[in-house]
């Protein structure tokens, strides 16, 4: 549950942003010059922008301290398609060279540094000496497909030198794809506009190849394999604690072999002792599955804690319903499935062989013996498939590294 939580946050759960599945990221970094001409002749992208982060000193809180400002084009907020949750966001008007000090707060530093003031737009913030007008603040769920930030500022305005020299590729840029666009025809319109580029400023653009790709897997892309062997490593664990389980149901069983041979002379059919102790072995795995998620919440808060870099989606990480549908979904399938051959041996019992004198020892036949002969061999052999492959992953694991 908690590996599939990760799983959930980081693969699965479409992007914070309006329409997703549009957004394309591009890997090599532009610079403004570059990234206006781009927007200008493109026909394939809807809206475009970029954004460099750099450590800026505030002094509203008393003693200076640096915060991370995302100094961004006009174009930036557009592309995401997101609403701001007060103000206004930065636009291209905003983004020109002697245009005033506007700044986007982050909800983060609304709430801590302003106390979440309702009166905020309007009022000024000063960063490395510069007094910025607030525009804005952003809604809690947005996040910068990389890079945490605090505020944002226009970069014509707050770094108008590195703004306007084509040479100074720093911008990491994003692009929506217009409607009825494939990724395939946004790339080949890339391959013209840079040649373009290249013969109109061959000193800043010769040989630069603008690579695309979809931004979800730009922001994923590195963590899928090591998230993927690790789901394999729980699946193995998930299947030795099955085998236990069904061993566990099979000697319970046994043990309960008089009554059940009773149970069926009193007129209990076959099929309804199958779905007595069906129920009953649900019953347990979903209450494991519920002691489960309790773990996994706090599983998943440690890792959470722990920050590690190399981990993407970071903040989004946590046991919402589709990972309890999934804990549901599991708990109810091995509930069943090894709950049935346990139950199927347990119903085979005779009345005539059960009411001998030492009923158990003389109930306890050559196939459950054999049935349950292999569920001890099954358990050996996956833990030795589970001690192989552990091996494996971490050899993996160290490669990745």
């Amino acid at each position: 549950t908690a590996i599939f939580s990760v799983i959930n946050a980081v693969l699965l759960r479409p992007l914070p942003y309006a329409d997703p599945e549009k957004l394309i990221s591009l890997r090599s970094n532009q610079s403004v010059p570059d990234l206006a001409d781009v927007e200008a002749q493109t026909k394939t992208f809807s809206s475009i922008g970029g954004m460099v982060v750099v450590p800026l000193a505030y002094t509203g809180a008393g003693e200076p301290t640096q915060i991370h400002v995302g100094q961004v084009t006009g174009g930036y907020f557009e592309t995401f398609g997101i609403q701001p949750q007060k103000g206004r966001f930065i636009a291209k008007a905003d983004d020109q060279n002697g245009a005033p000090f506007v700044v986007v707060l982050s909800h983060e530093l609304w709430t801590k540094q302003f106390n979440a003031d309702e009166q905020i737009v309007g009022k000024s913030l000063e960063l490395s000496g510069n007094a910025y007008t607030i525009i804005g603040v952003m809604p809690a769920s947005f996040r910068n497909p990389r890079e945490t930030t605090a505020a944002w500022t226009p970069v014509h305005v707050s770094n108008p030198l590195a703004a306007n020299f084509r040479g100074v590729h720093f911008l990491r840029t994003y692009g929506r794809m217009a409607p009825g666009v494939s990724l395939e025809q946004v790339r080949a319109e890339m391959s013209v506009i840079d040649q373009n580029l290249a013969a109109q400023y061959p000193a800043d653009n010769k040989n630069r190849n603008t690579v695309l790709f979809a931004l979800h897997e730009r922001i994923v892309g590195d963590s899928r394999p090591s998230l993927f062997i690790l789901f394999a490593g729980v699946r193995f664990v998930l299947l030795i604690a099955c085998a236990n389980f069904a061993n566990l149901l099979l000697a319970r069983a046994a043990e309960r072999e008089r009554e059940f041979v009773i149970r069926g002379a009193l007129g209990a059919g076959r099929w309804r002792l199958i779905r007595q102790l069906l129920t009953e072995s649900v019953l347990i795995s979903l209450a494991g599955g519920a002691l489960a998620v309790v773990l996994a919440i706090w599983g998943t808060s440690l890792l959470v804690a722990f920050k590690p870099d190399n981990l993407p989606r970071l903040a989004e990480i946590g046991v919402d319903s589709r990972v309890l549908g999934f804990t549901l979904g599991i708990s109810l399938f091995t509930g069943l499935l090894f709950g049935l051959l346990p139950a199927w041996s347990a119903s085979r019992g005779g009345v005539s062989d059960a009411l001998k004198e030492g009923g158990r020892s003389a109930t306890v036949g050559a196939a459950r013996q054999r049935l349950r002969s292999m569920f001890v061999v099954l358990e050996l052999a996956v833990a030795l498939v589970l001690l192989v492959g552990a091996g494996l992953l971490i050899k993996t694991f160290w490669k990745l590294r």
